[in-house]
Order: C-alpha cells, then sequence, then structure tokens
C-alpha cells in the first residue's frame, strides 16, 4: 500500500497517459487485470477552457474507475489550475491531477507545455502550487530526464515540484530529445526514491513483469 496525498493504493502498477490508447474504455478493461491507480490521456488545459463540451466529451467525462487522475497539460500556472476547477466541475470523479512536464510531441512543446517546462522548473512548481490550491486535490507530475543526456535536471523540477506540494512523482527514464527510443537510462534514477520524499513511479520500456522488476 501506497498514497498519492490522502487516496491509499492498493498494489504496483499504474496505467500511464498513453495519448491515442488510455481511453476510459481501456482503462475500464485494463483495471481487473491489476491496475491499481490509472491516468487520463493527456488533456489540454486551454481545451478544457475554451471547448469544454467537446474536451469534456473527450476526457475528463470519465465514470467512477477509481483512482483516476486527469492529465493536464498547458504552461500558465493559472490557466491551468482555472482548468482543473472546471474540470472538477464537470466530473467530481476526479481523484487527483496530474501535471504533463514530460511530452516531447513538437506541438506541445510549441505552446511551451509538456516537456519545455523543465526548462524552468520554478514554474513546473508554481503550476502545481496554483492547481492544488484551486482544487484542493492530490497533484503529481510526469517528467523527463531533461532536455538531453547534455542537460539531466531531473533533480531541479522534481525538487520544486514536490516542493510546491506534489504528492507522487512519475518520472520517465529518457530525455526529450529520445522521445520513445532506445533503452531508459534506469541507472541514472537507481536509488533516487530515498531522496525524494513522495512516492515515486518510474516508467520506459515497461512490457513485462520482468521489465519492472
Amino acid at each position: 500500500m501506497w498514497n498519492i496525498g490522502d487516496i491509499r493504493i492498493d498494489g504496483r502498477v499504474v496505467l500511464g497517459p498513453m495519448s491515442g490508447f488510455t481511453f476510459a474504455s481501456y482503462r475500464d478493461f485494463m483495471k481487473p487485470f491489476g491496475v491499481a491507480v490509472s491516468v487520463t490521456e493527456l488533456t489540454s488545459a486551454m481545451g478544457i477552457i475554451h471547448d469544454c463540451d467537446r474536451t469534456a466529451s473527450m476526457y475528463v467525462g470519465f465514470g467512477p474507475n477509481h483512482p483516476t487522475g486527469l492529465q493536464l497539460f498547458g504552461s500558465d500556472p493559472e490557466r491551468m489550475a482555472d482548468a482543473a476547477e472546471m474540470a472538477l466541475k464537470m466530473n467530481p470523479n476526479i481523484d487527483f491531477f496530474d501535471i504533463n512536464m514530460g511530452c516531447p510531441v513538437p506541438k506541445v512543446l510549441r505552446s511551451g507545455s509538456g516537456s519545455a517546462l523543465m526548462g524552468d522548473p520554478h514554474r513546473c512548481g508554481e503550476i502545481v502550487k496554483a492547481v492544488k490550491k484551486r482544487t484542493g486535490m492530490p497533484v503529481t507530475v510526469k517528467t523527463r530526464l531533461g532536455k538531453s543526456m547534455d542537460s539531466i535536471n531531473f533533480r531541479d523540477v522534481v525538487e520544486e515540484s514536490v516542493s510546491a506540494g506534489a504528492d507522487c512523482v512519475m518520472l520517465h527514464a529518457r530525455t526529450v530529445k529520445e522521445r520513445y527510443s532506445g533503452t531508459p537510462h534506469y541507472d541514472l534514477v537507481e536509488g533516487f526514491q530515498k531522496d525524494v520524499p513522495v512516492p515515486l513511479v518510474v516508467s520506459g520500456n515497461i512490457y513485462t513483469l520482468d521489465d519492472a522488476i
């Protein structure tokens, strides 16, 4: 057993937020196979604010598959908080909010969102603080090792996020430049849990039980 804020998690399997895959029916299907906690596909904060009906029907309006977090991407702390507050009114079944600081897709980076946030660890913390203050809900973060192997700064991002109130860190053990190719650098995060005062979830190329172990 472990916790995300005040949420008790009974199991070690976290179903990650994979765009185009982890929609509501997929999450419901995977639950009986041992998924202890789920996270939605990445969801645009501005989409919630400006096109709330469409975004709600696609991403926000999921049922009571607990615990499930809504993953948000954006770059402005107050707009992220606005979106989280609106989403919670649309769907009280949301258990926590996950802030995307790891998406390497160019169209997300161009908006200053996703892994572009890693270039400004302080802003990462401000987003966590704003969402948590406005909603009163647990907040998690999803991030990467850094922009490239020459600019590894995940410890700075994690420190700022946890200091701002993040309740869990989900770390993809690749750089932004590597996207989803090559072998994750698990060696760089080995032992990192002892330096983080909240739960740490590591992802990347986990296809089997042996991979996870």
